[in-house]
This record gives structure tokens, sequence and C-alpha cells, in this order.
């Protein structure tokens, strides 16, 4: 074959990865001897590059592209742990005799490694009977005696170097390989989704490792000055050269505790983060105010802000930055207006004459009640190109700050509840120190009852500050029941979360069957001869308990159809008092026609009023109540479109922009009306009556 020929086919069946200039590729051979002499040079090892802000993600190549590049193998890339992880999966081909050494042997050699040991002990899984499962497979595979890497297998490296650059890290770990590994692999997915690891499950475990890792990394002590990272040293050297006398003396500075390892991890939160970048390095405005509800992880934003600017991940408009965060209470504290407005406007002016201060506003109300001169000296500054960012609640920045010039002068962002894994992710975070404080230890799926639990019945509260103080509690109600160094399982969340809500009989605490047992007798008590119909409440109450249902639609739904004076309202009152534990959960909603406005505002609340919404607060306060609607005909049908969209998907959105959860709340309406009237209404009203589960005639 001629030489130019060969060289050309070489290159056609090598991957390489491409990252910022540098080539790092795993030349694929048919035997190992290829990568021996790399795995026996200790000195031979070399990082990753530095991923910088606007780096692109790596790019996988089928053959070397054509240019000058500088290149060196991955092998050299992959720590110690990673590297006896490929040598276990050669061993293990040339060991079973198989022709190619696949992602299934990949994933086997990397369960050597400690830290993945740790993956399935937080799942709860046997990891000898995993590894024996798995080899058990090898032998099934085709046999050859000189084994090469396949294509998935070589792609699996070329990830993990990939994924490993992006995150920051210096070299690829046998976790990453694991991951990669697993993610190729049909046979390992079916095998522990056959044990209940599903893939989220199994990246969310992965991550937690990974965090852990990152969070002691960061937490290290400062004592042991070499092991920091240098960016760190170089830019809390930087971030202290300019001065501020006036700024230094009522702020703090978010930069210099985030190079010393003082704030929280963000963990999460890419979108927000890229909204605040894109703000603050614009050139017209460059303030940002993060709104939303208490909890939802605002300010561990301005802890992330903190970290990117200390670790240079920023765009270049705003490296050599300081985070600087002002307590405008403090700040105001003990002065008379004219000094306040006085001492502001030279704060104001030394920020911006600076240039390096991005400023941190944490109590914006402090402003927004003067309504004054300092108000207006604050949008000054900022239409002078002062980057700000302030955190507001979303009922603060409706009532004082949308309609104001701040509004005008800073870009809002909505920082939402995170979903269900960001969630999980952001709880295991915290999960290493909850451990620490009470001398427990959590599995995975404890983590998850936190979240699922948390979000389902603490309807005051948002993820994901609720889950950590679920897991906080839990760990502590496990420490004193069971003493510590014991494992805290997902019962233990549902005793905690029992505990916490004081859960009556409808609530679904996995138990009560005895007490559901009764349930038709006692109802009966409430209201004496309606057997018939205290029998098919009672039947249908106790299906709804039982089910376990995937969608968030309320616990049931009844319609009450019977002539006044029988009983419908004491009936409603009856089934509060003994399902939910206390007459007070019955919530009745009594108009007549005419009166729309009236029922959107006692449903959700009216905007220019700052008098409590009665149904929302108290369904968000304790969902575990009865919606009971009085002569359900009089009500207008943009009313009852809300009432339908409750039955139908379970959550409604008041006015505020708060979600309201419904699925644990029993709705009941009443008509003194007979079926067949309310179904002539109009072809809206019989699809709102076909919604209901179960409709009930009183005679």
């Amino acid at each position: 074959m001629p030489k130019e020929r060969r060289k050309k086919e070489k290159r056609e069946e090598t991957p390489v990865l491409l990252l910022k200039g540098s080539l790092y590729f795993w030349t694929e051979r048919p035997d190992m001897r290829a990568f021996l002499p790399f795995f026996q040079r200790g000195s031979g090892h070399r990082n990753l590059p530095r991923c910088l802000y606007d780096d692109a993600p790596p790019v996988l190549f089928s053959q070397i592209p054509s240019g000058r590049f500088r290149h060196r193998q991955v092998a050299k890339v992959l720590d110690v742990e990673a590297e006896k992880a490929v040598q276990e999966a050669y061993g293990l081909a040339v060991k079973f005799g198989n022709a190619q050494v696949g992602t299934l042997h990949l994933f086997l050699g990397a369960l050597s490694s400690p830290s993945v040991a740790v993956v399935f002990g937080r799942l709860g899984l046997s990891f000898d009977s995993i590894r024996a499962a798995l080899v058990r497979r090898l032998s099934d595979l085709p046999p050859q005696t000189r084994p090469h890497f396949t294509r998935e297998a070589v792609e699996s490296v070329l990830a993990s170097c990939g994924s490993a650059f992006l995150e920051g890290r210096k070299r690829v770990s046998p976790l990453r390989l694991l991951e990669e590994a697993y993610r190729r692999d049909a046979c390992v997915q079916a095998l522990l989704h056959d044990l209940g690891v599903d893939r989220a499950r199994f990246e969310n475990v992965v991550a937690w490792v990974r965090i852990d890792a990152r969070r002691r990394e960061y937490f290290e002590p400062l004592g042991d000055e070499a092991t920091r990272p240098s960016s760190r040293k170089t830019a809390h050297r930087r971030v202290m050269s300019t001065v501020t006398p006036l700024l230094d003396q009522y702020a703090q500075d978010l930069t210099a505790q985030a190079a010393a390892g003082r704030l929280p991890l963000l963990i999460g939160r890419r979108r927000e983060l890229e909204e605040i970048f894109q703000v603050l390095k614009s050139d017209a405005r460059r303030a940002v105010i993060l709104v939303g509800f208490p909890g939802t992880g605002r300010r561990a934003l301005l802890a992330g802000l903190a970290q990117h600017l200390v670790e240079e991940m920023v765009p270049a408009p705003l490296q050599h930055k300081r985070l600087m965060t002002l307590s405008l209470s403090s700040f105001f504290l003990k002065k008379s207006s004219s000094d306040s407005e006085e001492h502001f406007s030279h704060l104001l002016s030394e920020v911006q004459q600076t240039g390096d201060v991005i400023l941190v506003l944490s109590d914006l109300e402090q402003i927004t009640e003067t309504k004054g001169k300092l108000l207006n000296l604050l949008v000054q500054a900022i239409s002078n190109g002062l980057r700000a960012v302030a955190v507001c609640d979303s009922e603060l920045y409706r009532r004082e700050v949308a309609t104001s010039s701040l509004g005008l002068a800073f870009k809002r962002l909505v920082v939402e509840e995170p979903g269900e894994n960001e969630a999980i992710r952001m709880l295991e975070s915290k999960i290493g120190r909850i451990e620490a404080r009470q001398g427990m230890f959590f599995s995975f799926e404890a983590v998850e009852k936190c979240v699922a639990l948390s979000d389902r019945y603490l309807h005051d509260r948002c993820l994901p500050l609720k889950a950590i103080e679920l897991a906080e509690e839990t760990a502590l109600d496990a420490r004193n029941s069971q003493g510590s160094n014991t494992l805290i399982t997902g019962e233990d969340v549902m005793r905690s979360i029992l505990k916490k809500m004081k859960m009556p009989l409808g609530r679904d605490d996995g138990s009560g069957r005895d007490l559901l047992s009764h349930l038709e007798e006692r109802l009966q008590q409430g209201i004496p001869g309606r057997k018939e119909i205290v029998h098919a409440v009672a039947v249908a109450l106790q299906r709804a308990r039982s089910m376990q249902r995937e969608d968030r639609r309320p616990l049931i739904s009844f319609l009450f159809l019977g002539p006044k004076n029988s009983e419908k309202a004491a009936f409603a009152k009856t089934i509060a008092e003994v399902f939910f534990g206390s007459e007070k959960a019955w919530v009745p909603l009594e108009m007549s026609g005419g009166q729309g406005a009236e029922e959107g505002e006692q449903m959700l609340g009216a905007p220019e009023k700052e008098k409590k919404r009665e149904v929302a607060d108290l369904i968000q306060e304790d969902p575990f109540r009865i919606l009971f609607l009085q002569d359900l005909e009089e009500f207008s049908p943009n009313f009852l479109a809300s009432f339908q969209r409750i039955m139908t998907e379970g959550t409604l959105e008041d006015v505020f922009g708060r979600t309201i959860d419904f699925s644990n709340t029993v709705l009941i309406a009443a008509s003194d009306k007979e079926m067949d009237f309310l179904r002539k209404k109009g072809s809206d009203w019989s699809a709102f009556l076909d919604c209901f589960d179960e409709i009930v005639v009183f005679g």
C-alpha cells in the first residue's frame, strides 16, 4: 500500500478533540501498545487548557483537520485513577478474549475507583453485585486475541475531556469516564434501570459526587496558599488595588469573600447568569434587578457572580471588576435627609470614578420608600453608566418599582423556582455540611424525597430553600431518634414531613388505613339518614386517598346537586372536619351574579389592594382544604374557566405571579339546579361539568 494512502487511512480512523487551539487525540490501534508508554511515564502528564468565558464547546472530528496544531495524547490528561480505569478496561477484554474494548469494559474499569464506589453507596446498591452482573456479560462478546477500542469507547474518553474542559477541571477523572460510558451503553443502562436507577437518577448522583469534590476544593483552608487556584490569588490582589474609602466603609466586597472561599457554591442558574452578564456588559443600561419570591436563590446568584468575577469566567468588559454589596439601611442609619442625600451622592460618584465596581443593592425598599432625591440620584447614576445589581421581592417590585423610574432604569430578571433536577443538585451542594453538622449520612432517595415532598406540601416557601430546610430537620429528627452516624432514607424524610405538617386523615402520608376504614361511619355522624350519599362519597374519598397519581390534579372534585336546605354545605363541612381534621379546612365561596370582578379578587387577589387574598393565600399556606362553591350556576364564565383549570391542571397563577398548587385540595361545587338546566347554559358549561370526578344528587 502506498505510504501516502496509509497515512490518509490512518487519519480517517483517528477521532480527535479540538480544544482552544490544542489538538488532543486518541490513536485507535488494534492493540494496546500505543497507550502503554504514556501510562508508564509518570512525568508525562499535562493539564487541560483553561476554559475561558467565550470558549466554544469542544468539537469532535472523524479525522485530524488540516492546519498546524499543537497536540498531545489524550492519555496525558487522564488522572492516575482514570489511567487505571482504561488499563483495567483493556485488561478485562484480554482476560475474556473479547475482540473489542467497548463502553461496557470502560464502565467496569472505572468501577474500581473510590470516587465511583461512592456513587453506588449513595444509590443504596451493592457495588460487588453490579460489577459481577456486568462481568458475566463480557463472556457473551465476540472473541479475539488482540482487542481494539471501539469508536463508542473512544468517544466516551473524548467526551470526558470535553466536559472536564468546560467545567474548568485540570484532569479527566474516572467518574467522567463512568458517566460517558453509561450514556453510550444500553446494556449498563438496562441493568441499572432494572435496579430502579434511571438516567436522571444516575446523572444526579454522579453530579452529587462531583459537587462534593468541588465543594471540598472551594472551601479548602486558606493557610495552604499554594493549593489555591492561581486566578483566585491574583484576582484577590487586584480587587484590593483601587481606593474607595466611603464605599469600603458601608459595603462588603463579595469578590474578596469569593476569593477567600467564604461564599456558597452556585449550582445551575446558567441562563440567569448569562442574562446578568449581557446586561452588565452592554453599552446601554447596565443595571439588572433580580425579582422573585423568597427562597428561590437570588442571593446565591450574587455569590455565583462573584465567583465568576474572581475566576475571570466573565465577558471581557467585566473582567477585573469588584462586586460590592451596599446595605442601604445601614448607610442611611442615623443620618438626616440632607446628610443622606449628600453621602449617597458622594458614594455613587466614588463608584463611577473607580470604574471597577459593580454595585449590589440588597434592600431597595430603603430608596423606594423615600420617593425623593435619593431615587433620582440612583436613576441618574445608572443612566451615566453605573453597573448595578438589585435584589427585590416580587410584591415590592410590583408595588413600588415597576411603575417608577427605577423600573425603567433596571432590566428585570425573574428568578423562578428551579426544576426538580436542578433543585436536587442545589440540595446536594448543601448536604455535605448538613451531614457534618448532624453526624448523619443521606441516601440519594432521601435527597429526592426532600425535594419532592417539600415541593408538594410546603407551599408557603420556594425551592430550593424549603428542601434544604426539610433536609436539616430530617437529619436532626433522625439523629435524635436513631443516633448519629446512621443513614437517612426516604422514610425518614416522610416521617419528618408528617411531623411538620401534622397531617390528618386526608393527607397523603402513606398511613391512616385504619382511619380510612372508619371514614363512612364518621361521615354518617355528620348527616344521619343519608346512607347512600355518605357511602358514595366515602368510597370516592378512599379511592382518591389511595391513588398514586402522576399528575397534579386536585385529590378529587365533587358536584353536589339538590334542592335548597338539602344539607349540601353541611356535608361539605363534615368532610372537611373528618377528612382534613378541622372544620376550618372548609373554604366557602358564595356569590350571586354580576360580581365577576369580586369573584376574581376573592380567588386570585387584586393588585391594587393590600389586603390578604382569601383563597390564594389560604391554599398557599395550607393546601389541605375543601374549596366549596355555593350556587354554582351564579358564577361568571371567566371564574368558572379558572375553576376548570384547577380541576384539570391542579394549579393557578394569582395576580402576583405565584403558582398556587391545588393538588392536595378537595373541590366541591353545589347547585340547587338540575343537571339538564346547567348543561343548557351552553357548550362551555357542558365541558366544565364533564371535568368533575363525582356527581352526587341529594334527594
